[in-house]
């Protein structure tokens, strides 16, 4: 395990390690977490909300559990963030506008649900561009969200906030909302690693719309691992939800460690037996992204192996999900 002075330095994995080693507890985690929150948000503003109470709270619930031996997973204690147009049960949801500013919803999104299940410890509602219709994140009822990296810079949006508080360190997670790439352009100009899962493996219900039929909501982590253990966690078929798909949820975290691309294998979402792309993120520096697609992936996928930036990356993704005449 590698150890770090100050427990946000610390991946996801490594964290969960810490703490089944007793070097460290959820509650020690999230006070860290805090602390980098006081610090760094005033400049950042990368919270809109910040829930400190019902973060202690959970976290020395994790704590108490995983003393006692009661495992939830990766996740467990874990502090993350939710971009505030997620529904979170007495917290409020404005999508950073005036106009729901006071908008308190009485139940959570199933993405929530199922954070809280996996033993997830809810910081706070983080910025993002106005009901997430932009890419710069710099339009909003708040201040705009500032890059941890030059505060003088953007984050890009329209997950703004999701990607400074990671890049910053104040959370280990993020949930983003993806319509036309407001999680992958915020996570590249943050230097972190952002995914848009593919349509319908992760619930949109309780999640204040763009366009329904373009929307995804997926992870925003500092590695890859990360990003597909909080994939792990919220991906998954909900009746409730007419934009969810009944697949198999693959197991993400058991793709390499360094790769840029994962595949999937399975049921489209369009009906189609076609290779789905599952995960991406950022390839180790001086590592070169693989050449070779998996066997008997069709040629017409092969670019989103191949791909080296995101806007081609995305590209080919796109086009990965139109329906296809191959199948596999």
């Amino acid at each position: 395990m590698t150890t770090a002075s100050d427990p946000t330095d610390l991946t996801i994995t490594e964290l969960g390690a810490a703490y089944r080693a007793r070097q460290l507890s959820p509650v020690e985690a999230t006070q860290a977490c805090l602390a980098r929150i006081a610090a760094r948000d005033p400049e950042l503003r990368a919270f809109l909300t910040v829930t400190a109470q019902l973060a202690l709270a959970q976290a020395r619930t994790a704590t108490d559990e995983l003393a006692a031996g009661r495992d939830r997973g990766p996740l467990h204690g874990v502090p993350v963030a939710l971009k505030d147009l997620i529904d979170t049960a007495g917290i409020a949801t404005t999508g950073a506008s005036a106009v729901l500013a006071d908008r308190i919803p009485s139940t959570d999104a199933p993405v929530v649900e199922r954070l809280y299940a996996a033993g997830a410890v809810l910081l706070g509602k983080l910025n993002l561009h106005e009901m997430a219709y932009g890419g710069s994140g710099v339009i909003g009822a708040w201040p705009a969200a500032r890059n941890p990296r030059d505060p003088a810079h953007i984050t890009g949006g329209s997950s703004s906030g999701s990607a400074a508080a990671v890049a910053a360190g104040m959370c280990f997670a993020a949930l983003g909302s993806d319509t036309s790439g407001s999680i992958r352009l915020p996570a590249a100009l943050c230097g972190i690693v952002g995914l848009m899962p593919s349509y319908g493996l992760v619930p949109l219900r309780g999640v204040i719309p763009l366009s329904s039929s373009y929307d995804h909501v997926g992870p925003m982590t500092r590695t890859v691992r990360d990003a597909a253990l909080v994939l792990q966690a919220i991906a998954g078929y909900d009746a409730q939800d007419f934009t969810s798909v009944a697949l198999p949820v693959p197991d993400c975290a058991a793709a390499p460690a360094d790769a840029r691309a994962a595949w999937y294998r399975g049921p489209s979402p369009l009906g189609a037996r076609t290779a789905r792309t599952a995960w991406m993120g950022r390839r180790p520096r001086g590592k070169r992204a693989s050449s070779e697609a998996p066997a008997r992936v069709p040629q017409r996928h092969r670019p989103a192996w191949r791909c080296r930036s995101r806007a081609a990356w995305a590209t080919a993704a796109r086009r990965a999900r139109s329906p296809s005449r191959s199948t596999v």
